[in-house]
């Protein structure tokens, strides 16, 4: 496609100015589709994550050990244990791999 794009031969300012900016977002496009590509490929760090949820459990424990025995105290700790759980850190590390994929897809297909 940059050698087509290449290839023309503007006739007046406004066709080399429209030229130049086709040129500028074909190498754009193709900065996006080599950084996606190269997200993509990144393998995600899963010691990070088991530290992440050990370090969490550590912290859980503690504070159910060390706080004092009531209802307001117990019912703070299983929603807060239930937020961090919701999050969802595996889910949402597989989620944006397959917005990415996507992604690289449609500018694939967009490019050709």
């Amino acid at each position: 496609m940059l050698d087509a794009l290449k290839a023309l031969s503007p006739k007046d300012d406004n066709q080399r100015f429209l030229k130049q900016q086709c040129l500028n977002l074909e190498v754009q496009l193709g900065r996006t589709r080599w950084l996606m590509y190269a997200q993509n490929t990144v393998p995600f760090p899963r010691f990070l994550l088991v530290m992440l949820i050990a370090w969490l459990t550590v912290l859980f424990v503690s504070f159910g050990i060390f706080a004092p025995r009531n209802p307001l105290v117990l019912a703070g700790l299983f929603v807060s244990a239930a937020g961090f759980r919701g999050v969802g850190i595996p889910d949402c590390v597989g989620d944006a791999r397959t917005q990415a994929a996507k992604a690289a897809e449609y500018v694939r297909l967009v490019s050709t």
